[in-house]
């Protein structure tokens, strides 16, 4: 366990009842990786989540596809994908958003222009059947703002809200976000820890201040308790699942 006595403090108040925990997959419970593709969960991460899954109301809050995040967690957990615009929930699929078969078909139409338009070296697009976005990792420097003046007029153009991440810009539903949707599936009386590692975590951390709430990574937050990386906050889940 990191060397926080608050937060072991207040692990020890959360541990006390059923509890409802809202976690960030990549950079969170897995390192990232310049391929998303890739970023599996290893069988340590696996066993500690059911464990945790068994005592505490456990829910995945990522920015991936529900295809993608199922690829990778199989279908028994909780998840809610594309920043909480879906999920499935007791292996129901359920939606946090109007029209999202809208968002759907835009989404695809605005690729299909983007792949028409730009073809330049490296850049990987994902559509996430109700998300899109560009990965620059692997595209030269000279030919990035390219890339971003296209991405900024779609915006504008379609009135996506914009994300701008590592390496990523993202086309997101205006309105939209995780810490909305963690607000919705709040239970009165239950206490609740929510952890991530990015600018799109920070919006769970500010809408759900009563929580406790961990950042991962470096960088300024609105969270309570930062952390170094994800391996610190295994500690963290283990202590969760197993105790000390």
């Amino acid at each position: 366990m990191p060397d926080t006595p608050d937060l072991e403090i207040e692990l020890k108040k959360f541990q006390s009842a059923r509890s409802q925990m809202f976690l960030d997959y990549d950079g969170t419970l897995v390192p990232i990786k310049m391929n998303p593709e890739e970023c599996y969960p290893d069988k340590n991460l696996m066993l500690l989540l059911e464990k945790i899954s068994k005592s505490h109301e456990l829910y995945i809050v990522t920015g991936r596809s529900l295809a993608d995040i199922t690829e990778f967690l199989g279908r028994e957990l909780n998840v809610i994908a594309l920043h909480g615009a879906i999920g499935r929930i007791e292996g129901k699929e359920v939606q946090f958003v109007q029209n999202i078969d809208k968002y759907k078909t835009l989404f695809k139409t605005i690729e299909k222009n983007i792949r028409d338009k730009l073809k330049i070296p490296g850049l990987r697009i994902y559509e996430k059947n109700g998300g899109l976005l560009l990965h620059l990792g692997l595209v030269e420097p000279a030919y990035r703002q390219i890339i971003l003046n296209e991405y900024d007029y779609l915006c504008r153009e379609y009135g996506l809200e914009p994300y701008y991440g590592i390496n990523i810009v993202e086309f997101r539903i205006r309105g939209i976000n995780k810490g909305r949707t963690i607000m919705k599936l709040r239970k009165k009386g239950m206490k609740a820890l929510i952890a991530g590692d990015e600018e799109t975590d920070e919006d769970s951390f500010i809408l759900n201040s009563d929580a406790l709430t961990i950042h991962i990574g470096k960088g300024k937050t609105n969270a309570k308790y930062t952390l170094a990386d994800y391996l610190e906050f295994r500690k963290i889940l283990h202590e969760i699942a197993y105790g000390r």
